[in-house]
């Protein structure tokens, strides 16, 4: 079963219409509390929806009036007027009125409307009595209209200067009539201080999906059967799924022309862009037929240019005078065809708008090489949303191991590559462990496990060096460790940061951390905050925390509730803790109680020998080791000579440029991507989110040069530095052998 009405949602059934709506909730919450807001006698913050071609506007102006037609307090008085996609006779503000009568004839009190503009048209004051006829019948009605009108940009246009001026002043001045309208081109009007709409609309933009609100699309949009094959691709092919997202800037409509794809099970990435190319084909090829040559060059030249380029590099690939490229690129932009990145010179850079165009302009228009580019980008932005792939990889990878496979320098490589990726403490142990086992001569040169260097935090927390143990512990909690969380709660405890230290053990009980429960007490102890402290005392109680009936008994006793603490002293003491043997018969002596059994107890103590507190062991993957950095003469020689397709490399090269940024060496890394002896590797564009990333690394003497990134990748290249930022924090060098005085 196919989508139905992919392109014009309004001519979808009403119940699967609503059915199906599951993703822009917020815009349409916000929306409607803005009506609501305004009310039956305020003036309305007239409204446009930006956003490109499929980021369903034309979908949320239907919901929008179905919600409030279906509104008990909005629908007694307001009346949604629901205009067609493409309002082609609206060609002045005349006939904007006669079309809302028109809309509004169906109702008993409208009824005559038509009628009455049908008689008035004789009339040489028709233009100035226009609204007054509308008008006049919503006075009597007392009621009041929402305009929902797609494409308000494109009608507006069409307008007269002096109808443009007498809607706004209609606008401004009557209560009866709100506007939310839609535009997939730029509100020129809005920023042109000469026109009558300048900064009159509230401009609300649309952006493409995020992963979770796809996921909501995806999973909204078929019947029973197929909701339940595409949890099963989302769970087995997420990678796949986030990589086309991503490329696709997750546009609603090419995430829906996807579902069918997805549901056809065509194999990886790249197989499902192919079909959804041919797709979209029809669509894209009948945009560059409507441009003129000039901007059908122009487009061409950027988008197969890829990243973005400027007014001269554009004037180069197309054979064009500067300046009519300018005026090209100017009225492109208007068009929402073009974006233009404004750099610290006036030579500002271009690309295209919709990066997925860029995409099918470079599979379908562009040469072998072109392609080529693309497919690289398909495959990278698969492997590295796809962690079950790595742990798959991670598996071969140890059978390798296990079978001799692998020379020592590449077992070296990969199991430093897949340690720093995997998220599975345990797989990333077993790797580590492997390695080891099988290929001994290499065991100094691994990184040590996040378990291992958890327990590293720990002895840095026990010697009092809170910075380095916030150092190793705080990325993991980053990650997501729970019980890396509820260590950094305990270390800005003890530096005296409670908001911190707050913030943190709360959301490693939210990841079921018990040692975070009893944490929080004790920080709410600490600050006489003690019906909080008592509620996790008693959570981490019940969770069989060892220590918390000891401290729970110890704030009672702060309080002077004795007969509680004491209660849950013995209870402790009774199910076999030393240490609340000891506290209990230290109270009894105390309170001058039970002094037989406080010998007995303390005897007991003395005749015991309490168990070391144990820790858990934090860790954090490292591939920071000078065995490696010494080695970089022998990988430069093999990548200068190497040939041909090979994953292993791809995997050296974007290590390299990991540790490289992360020692500061950023100019070093870059080489590898500007050098004309990598230039056979394609590495520009095997690796781009990489090169962006150190790009943006470098800072402002290639500021303007990182500009050229398209948003597709921009949460790719965040991601990768975000793991530079990880190694830069937990593996700064010391002073003598720092970045800055040493170098590769």
């Amino acid at each position: 079963m196919k989508v139905a009405a992919i392109y014009n949602p309004q001519e979808m059934q009403e119940d699967l219409f609503v059915e199906r709506f599951v993703v822009r909730r917020d815009t349409l919450a916000e929306l409607l509390q803005r009506i609501r807001e305004a009310g039956h006698n305020q003036f309305f913050k007239h409204t446009i929806i930006q956003g490109l071609r499929g980021q369903g506007k034309t979908t949320l102006l239907r919901k929008l009036s179905i919600c409030v037609r279906d509104d008990v307090e909005l629908s007694p008085w307001l009346i949604p007027v629901l205009f067609r996609e493409e309002e082609y006779s609206v060609t002045s503000l005349c006939r904007l009125w006669e079309l809302v009568a028109e809309y509004l004839s169906d109702q008993p009190e409208f009824e005559t409307l038509p009628d009455q503009y049908e008689e008035a048209y004789q009339s040489p004051h028709y233009e100035q009595d226009c609204f007054s006829i509308l008008g006049d019948a919503l006075q009597q009605a007392d009621k009041s209209v929402l305009l929902l009108i797609d494409n308000l940009g494109e009608m507006l246009g069409k307008f007269e200067l002096r109808d443009q001026q007498r809607l706004r002043e209609i606008l401004q001045t009557s209560r009866r009539i709100r506007i939310v309208g839609a535009s997939a081109v730029m509100l020129e009007q809005h920023y042109d201080q000469g026109k009558p709409f300048f900064q009159f609309f509230t401009m609300k933009t649309l952006d493409g999906l995020n992963r979770e609100e796809t996921r909501e699309l995806l999973l909204g949009l078929g019947d029973a059967e197929q909701t339940a094959k595409m949890q099963d691709i989302l769970r087995t092919q997420s990678g796949k799924v986030e990589a086309l997202r991503r490329l696709t800037a997750g546009v609603p409509r090419t995430m829906i022309l996807l579902f069918e794809i997805f549901l056809d099970d065509h194999g990886s990435a790249l197989d499902d862009l192919e079909a959804l190319l041919d797709r979209v084909t029809p669509l894209y090829k009948h945009r560059l037929d409507d441009l003129p040559a000039q901007q059908q060059a122009i487009v061409h030249a950027i988008a197969l240019g890829w990243d973005a380029m400027s007014t001269k590099e554009i004037a180069a690939k197309t054979r064009l005078p500067s300046k009519q490229v300018s005026a090209q690129l100017s009225q492109l932009e208007k068009n929402r065809l073009i974006r233009r990145i404004p750099t610290s010179t006036k030579n500002h850079l271009y690309q295209l708008e919709e990066r997925f165009f860029n995409i099918w302009c470079l599979m379908r228009l562009g040469r072998k090489n072109d392609k080529q580019r693309a497919i690289w980008l398909v495959k990278f932005l698969e492997s590295w949303c796809d962690e079950r792939e790595l742990a798959e990889r991670a598996e071969r990878h140890m059978d390798a191991l296990r079978d001799g496979k692998l020379v020592p320098r590449h077992a070296l490589l990969w199991s430093q590559a897949l340690a720093q990726c995997l998220r599975d403490l345990d797989l990333q142990q077993r790797v580590l462990d492997t390695t080891r086992e099988f290929v001994p001569q290499i065991a100094e040169s691994l990184p040590e496990s996040d378990r291992e260097l958890f327990h590293k935090g720990g002895e840095a927390f026990k010697r009092g060096d809170l910075k380095d143990a916030l150092k190793r512990v705080l990325p993991l909690a980053e990650k997501g460790y729970p019980a890396a969380m509820s260590g950094v709660g305990l270390i800005y405890q003890e530096q005296g940061k409670v908001e911190h230290a707050e913030q943190y053990y709360l959301k490693a009980i939210e990841n079921g951390a018990i040692g975070s429960m009893f944490g929080l007490a004790n920080l709410y102890r600490d600050q006489k905050k003690f019906e909080q402290a008592e509620k996790y005392y008693l959570m981490a109680i019940e969770n069989g925390h060892p220590k918390a009936m000891i401290n729970l008994a110890a704030t009672y006793e702060d309080q002077g509730n004795l007969e509680k603490a004491e209660h849950y002293y013995a209870k402790a003491a009774n199910e076999g803790s030393v240490e609340a043997m000891f506290d209990l018969s230290f109270y009894y002596l105390m309170n001058g109680k039970h002094p037989r059994e406080a010998l007995a107890l303390l005897r007991k103590v003395a005749e015991t020998e309490p168990e070391a507190v144990s820790k858990r062991l934090f860790g954090l993957v490292t591939l920071w080791n000078e065995e490696y950095l010494e080695a970089f003469s022998v990988i430069d020689m093999e990548l200068a000579n190497f040939a041909g397709e090979d994953e292993e490399m791809t995997i050296l090269v974007s290590m390299l440029v990991m540790m490289l940024a992360a020692k500061g060496q950023t100019a070093f890394a870059l080489k590898l991507f500007e050098d004309e002896r990598y230039r056979h590797l394609n590495l520009k564009d095997r690796l781009k989110p990489y090169y962006y990333a150190i790009l943006q690394e470098i800072g402002e003497s290639r500021r303007d040069d990182a500009l050229r990134m398209g948003p597709e990748l921009e949460q790719t290249v965040t991601e990768i530095r975000t793991n530079i930022e990880g190694f830069r924090l937990q593996y700064r060098l010391p002073p003598a052998e720092s970045a800055d005085t040493k170098s590769v």
